[in-house]
């Protein structure tokens, strides 16, 4: 074959229909992508099985690019599974607030923004965050070891 027909040995024509590697290949329309899904994933008969059964049962016979992609989209969209999707987790507990400090310097949060572009040597930023006040104290930093940081702390904050 020429080079304007590769790939092209995969396809074929069985009963005035298209198909791919012997399964029916399904045109880029979204009408016959959603009824050939519904028949494998919604039907009583399919029961809503899942992303990986039901690929697998629609590789059997049917075929379109990215055809994973759709089918991952499709379960993971189906307003039915997501209404009846098991919890897999424990229940999350209740949400308890931080104590409210009575001074400054009494608690502090600290933070550390990473992945910054390169300035002068540095690509992070350290930030220290004062509850009671909310002073801020924002150290540029190069990439650091706790031992260093603990003496820049000392440095810088204490």
């Amino acid at each position: 074959m020429g080079k304007d027909y590769a790939g092209l040995e995969h396809y074929g024509l069985e009963d005035d229909m298209v198909t791919y590697e012997r399964r029916l290949y399904i045109p880029d329309n979204n009408s016959l992508k959603l009824k050939v899904t519904y028949q494998c994933y919604d039907a009583k008969a399919a029961a809503h099985f899942g992303r990986d059964k039901t690929l697998e049962l629609m590789k059997r016979n049917y075929y379109w690019p990215n055809m994973e992609d759709w089918v991952r989209n499709y379960a993971r969209t189906c307003n039915t599974c997501q209404r009846n999707k098991k919890i897999r987790h424990k229940k999350y507990g209740k949400l308890v607030p931080l104590p409210i400090p009575y001074q400054p310097w009494e608690q502090i949060s600290i933070d550390f923004i990473t992945d910054l572009p390169n300035a002068k040597g540095y690509n992070q930023c350290w930030v220290v965050v004062e509850r009671f006040t909310k002073m801020a104290h924002f150290i540029p930093l190069k990439n650091r070891k706790a031992k260093e940081l603990a003496g820049i702390f000392v440095r810088e904050i204490w």
